[in-house]
């Protein structure tokens, strides 16, 4: 086995606290290369599986590389492993339906209320649906109570809806906004003509471009409170920036018109 083989297998056969553990006791001297694995295994936080595996792996290395190279590329191995873990999406499964017992899962309304609730002062919003009701004492009243709230934190507020026949989306939506906050800049989307059944068909919620709902519920009583909806709460910049860019992108290239009065 090459030196690199070794030490991928010594990686990946512990938790980077260990690893980290091993570094450190190969710079400080208390553990070298050719320490048995009981003398490895006497590190405090490394177990005895790792200490065998450092052991195999020490005796296969080539000279060429001492306790300070080892050290090095296990500790950069543990960084590594922690940037990769803080970049990945952290994903739960959001849900309207019955409630019954089963596989854990986030209410739609309780992701989306998450996620208003933690949008910086000054931050900004993105809210993307296809269809946007508001009945007295639902979830949706809510929703439009925490839009307002961070409009009064002086968050930026954009929403795109679907243009329906009557436009009863923006003016359900206006109804219910207080008059002394800042409006939020509404867009729509004119089809292509000649296809009336195309529609603006999308629900998300973009927060600060940090996180994002990304669901099948419309914003209405029934999308957020009583049918079956399925959907997805991520928090990550990477993926919530690039959602929100999409949305910018079609607002900048006049895909996506502001819907005035």
């Amino acid at each position: 086995m090459s030196d690199g083989e070794s030490l991928v297998a010594l990686v990946r056969s512990g938790s980077s606290d260990a690893l980290l553990r091993l570094a450190n006791a190969l710079d400080s001297g208390r553990i070298s290369l050719g320490s048995s694995p009981v003398g490895i295994g006497s590190i405090r936080g490394v177990p005895d599986s790792l200490a065998s595996e450092a052991f195999r792996c020490f005796s296969d290395i080539d000279r060429r590389l001492d306790e300070v190279g080892v050290a090095a590329v296990l500790r950069t191995a543990a960084e590594i492993r922690s940037v990769e873990r803080l970049d990945s999406p952290k994903v739960e499964v959001t849900w309207t339906g019955p409630d019954v017992e089963g596989p854990p899962v986030t209410e739609s309304m309780t992701a989306i209320e998450r996620c208003l609730k933690e949008c910086r002062d000054t931050g900004e919003i993105l809210l993307v649906g296809y269809s946007l009701t508001v009945a007295k004492h639902s979830a949706m009243e809510r929703v439009i109570d925490l839009l307002i709230d961070a409009s009064r934190r002086r968050a930026k507020i954009q929403v795109v809806l679907h243009q329906d026949t009557e436009a009863k989306n923006r003016a359900e939506l206006m109804k219910h906004w207080d008059v002394f906050v800042s409006k939020p800049r509404i867009y729509t989307w004119d089809p292509p003509a000649g296809h009336p059944y195309t529609k603006l068909h999308a629900k998300c919620l973009v927060v600060d471009r940090l996180q994002m709902v990304v669901t099948s519920a419309n914003y209405t009583f029934h999308g957020l409170e009583s049918n079956i909806e399925l959907g997805l709460l991520v928090r990550n910049q990477r993926l919530a920036t690039a959602v929100h860019e999409r949305f910018d992108h079609l607002m900048s290239a006049g895909v996506l018109r502001k819907w005035e009065d």
